[in-house]
């Protein structure tokens, strides 16, 4: 058995349905909240409070470092119950889960056990810098001491996280650093002001000679080169399971909350209350979106299938990851 085998082995059913249970409770609270919220328009210190005091910050680091113990399966779950009642704050916990394997797959195993217990422990919320499209950071080293400045933008959930990974390109290299959010020279703007995920705190940021030492510097890569690749490769497939998860939560959510409206009377309609319901447009339409979500469900083998591949640890081969792709 792998370490990632061992450590994310999961929740057995009975433990997994009382954190859904948890995750309903948030997610209710966060509904009730909603538009109030979004018309504020105010950082989501207080929505990631919630999910801190919940415990589903810590949901998916291994009970033996004090978390939850949830495999990444069931953390997709958990992110798709909270995106039904508010899609920003589930891209947010999605988000927050991305870069906990982040950290395991790009850290040593020092560096990934810090985070772990820092979430876990002291309630820590991830985030990472890493939009590809940014021109590159000015870079100025003093010995081994890197001094990093320039603009980031969406850098979704930085404003409200506690330790953050940022992306430099160092010549032709690709180098991530994992520091907390405290380190000075980061400025957090307060510009995202959008339609639409409007509480994701997706807007930019400036790097004013912020400090990155060689502690910072993640390594884990660099342990089991001949595997580095495909593990490498193994974040940008989890980044793209998250989005599925929220995008189907979201309308999963949308569509709850429309079923209701569809059947209320509207003055002089001429119908009364439930007839609506039963008229074939409206059967159709139903019918079409259900239709439309459905073939979201086939993403459960895909979950599972990179679940193994990243179960394989520092052993992930072409061969043994081949189910993975798709």
């Amino acid at each position: 058995m792998s370490h990632a085998q061992d450590i994310y082995a999961g929740l057995n059913h009975q433990e997994f349905v009382h954190w859904k249970v948890v995750a309903q409770e948030v997610a209710d609270r966060l509904y009730a909240t909603l538009l109030e919220r979004d018309r504020a328009n105010k950082h989501p210190f207080e929505e990631i409070d919630w999910l801190r005091q919940s415990g589903l910050l810590k949901l998916a680091v291994p009970k033996s470092l004090g978390g939850g113990g949830a495999n990444l399966v069931q953390a997709l779950e958990i992110g798709r119950i909270i995106s039904a009642a508010d899609g920003s704050i589930g891209q947010l916990i999605a988000y927050h889960y991305s870069n906990g394997v982040w950290s395991y797959i790009l850290g040593n195993r020092e560096q990934w056990e810090f985070i772990a217990r820092g979430v876990a422990n002291e309630g820590w919320f991830q985030s990472s810098i890493s939009n590809p499209r940014d021109p590159r950071l000015k870079l100025e080293w003093d010995g081994s001491d890197l001094y990093v400045t320039g603009r980031r933008t969406f850098a979704t959930g930085a404003a409200v996280s506690q330790v953050m990974t940022i992306a430099v390109w160092i010549e032709d290299r690709l180098v991530q650093y994992q520091v907390t959010a405290d380190r000075p020279g980061i400025v957090f703007n307060d510009d995202w002001d959008n339609l639409g995920q409007r509480l994701t705190a997706s807007g930019t940021l400036e790097f004013n000679r912020v400090r990155l030492q060689e502690k910072d510097r993640l390594t884990g890569l660099e342990e089991k080169p001949e595997s580095a690749l495909l593990r490498n490769a193994l974040r940008n497939q989890f980044s793209q399971l998250i989005f599925v998860h929220f995008y189907l939560g979201i309308a999963e959510g949308s569509l709850k909350q429309a079923a209701p409206i569809s059947v209320t009377p509207y003055a002089r309609g001429g119908v009364r209350r439930g007839e609506r319901a039963g008229r074939p447009v409206y059967r159709l339409k139903a019918g079409e979106l259900s239709s439309d979500l459905a073939p979201g469900s086939a993403g459960g083998k895909n979950r599972h299938a990179f679940q193994d591949a990243f179960h394989a640890g520092d052993d992930l081969t072409e061969t043994n990851g081949v189910n993975w792709r798709c």
